[in-house]
């Protein structure tokens, strides 16, 4: 869910897409979510950083405003999908409701840690796909305006709720906003300086991990939200920096530029044009920006590793394909969009189909009846029902049909018939990623499990095979 949000934040949801993907997905995957955490005590990771914001629902007070889940907290993985939903849902309704609800996130955290902190959580909502940018725009909009009334942030938090700063969590929850006195724009104030620095730095940091990238998924998205960042914070400075300093300028040229960059990867991947895997991205998009650097600079390689540190927003793995014009064939985590993050893409760029039958090699949807007919030829080629036959056979249809749930199903199965335990989990674990609901996947990843020595996880996912079969009667 989260990954959906991030790539839906460029611009608002449509109200019958979001009905659409809550039919598809959200409302299985929020019913799951309740029923592990009461069942199978699910929890996140002590130490997990995921960003969350209120909902109006049943919220806890001991979880605040919005913040970051660590471990067994008061925001389990349930609440932060209802969030995520909610917010969701309000955004297609009206953007500048979601804008609100991120200023009050905002004016929480600034009343107990100042500037950088009420900045930097607005930004790490946006990234972990609460909202649009522009509901980001909005909120840091408001602060910035505002800003040229205020000495501080404390005073900043007191005049948006009329004078008087909210003192529990459920009072800047409930307390209404009041914005009739923001829309000052030519007063500079140290505030404003500060909110500006504070969100560039945020920005800065941004750029930075989207080049500590270790996978295609994790590099796309970035693209897909830094670009619109990128834009709302040029946005920003033009209205309330008209004239900036010299090192702010470049900053701002270097920023628009891998904007531009930006576009040029997400266009080779977008609608009617390559499915996001690597040698797609080398092909349509790598080595035509690349392209473009290698014939305006002649010379040493020196240039490369200053243009590579400085300007471009590539991971070290793409590199080569950028620079040197190298498609060679990358690690695996960098072959295509992963089972998690291939269904939100397909729904997002790809008129909402659903991913199992897309074959990535041919950049096609094949017919349910030709990819039946190619598994059933793959078996007419061996002449022997042995364990290792089926093993091939399975292997070889789930690489055709990367994003096909049966197939990885087939390839579960015959992973634990060849005792290979803890690959047909693997892949069990990635039928289900990309069909839930499906409770024959459910019954084959607890024998395999069972098969493994792991018998509480064994009970659990017979029990919740059994909970869907009772569910469709």
């Amino acid at each position: 869910m989260i990954t959906f949000g991030r790539l839906a934040s460029s611009e608002p949801l449509k109200p019958e897409q979001l009905t659409h993907y809550a039919e598809k997905r959200a409302g299985f995957s929020l019913s799951f979510m309740e029923i592990c955490q009461k069942v199978a005590q699910l929890e996140f990771v002590p130490g997990d950083r995921i960003v969350y914001s209120y909902n109006t629902g049943n919220w806890p007070s001991a979880a605040g405003v919005a913040g970051y889940v660590n471990g067994h907290g008061a925001v389990g993985p349930a609440l932060l999908a209802t969030s995520l939903f909610l917010n969701w849902n309000l955004q297609a309704t009206n953007e500048n409701l979601v804008s609100a609800r991120l200023l009050r996130c905002a004016l929480s955290r600034m009343s107990t840690g100042g500037v950088r902190p009420g900045v930097a959580l607005l930004i790490d909502l946006y990234e972990g796909g609460h909202c649009s940018v522009g509901a980001l725009y909005g909120a840091l909009d408001s602060l910035l305006s505002g800003s040229g009334h205020c000495e501080s942030a404390t005073q900043l938090v007191s005049r948006f709720f009329s004078g008087t700063a909210p003192s529990s969590d459920a009072e800047f929850i409930n307390t209404e906003l009041d914005l009739t006195w923001v829309g000052d724009e030519s007063t500079s104030t140290p505030l404003r300086s500060d909110l500006i620095e504070a969100i560039l730095l945020r920005t800065s940091e941004s750029i930075a991990a989207a080049r500590s990238s270790s996978s295609l998924n994790e590099w796309y998205v970035y693209q897909v939200q830094i670009g619109e960042l990128l834009g709302g914070v040029k946005a920003l400075q033009e209205k309330y920096v008209p004239n900036p300093a010299l090192g702010l300028r470049i900053m701002i040229s270097q920023w628009e530029e891998i904007r531009a960059d930006g576009v040029g990867f997400q266009l080779a991947c977008r609608a009617g044009l390559a499915f996001p895997s690597y040698m797609n991205l080398a092909a349509y998009a790598l080595d035509v920006v690349g392209a473009s650097y290698r014939g305006r600079v002649t010379g040493e390689d020196e240039w490369k590793d200053r243009l590579f540190a400085e300007r471009l927003v590539i991971p070290s793995d793409l590199r080569g394909a950028l620079l040197d014009g190298d498609s060679a064939a990358q690690t695996s985590s960098w072959e295509r969009l992963s089972p998690s993050a291939i269904g939100p893409w397909l729904f997002l760029f790809r008129d909402r189909q659903e991913p199992g039958l897309y074959d990535p090699a041919k950049g096609v949807f094949q017919d349910p009846g030709d990819a039946m007919a190619y598994f059933n030829e793959l078996g007419q080629q061996e002449h022997s029902p042995d364990a290792e036959s089926e093993l091939e056979r399975a292997t070889s249809f789930s690489q055709r049909f990367p994003y096909l749930s049966a197939a990885h199903w087939e390839l579960g199965v015959a992973l634990d018939n060849a005792k290979q335990i803890e690959a047909a989990i693997n892949e069990m674990v990635t039928a289900l990623v990309l069909t839930p609901s499906e409770g024959l996947i459910w019954q084959s990843a607890a024998v395999a499990l069972n098969h493994g020595g792991y018998e509480q996880e064994a009970r659990f996912c017979d029990r919740f095979a059994q909970f869907l079969s009772d569910s469709a009667t």
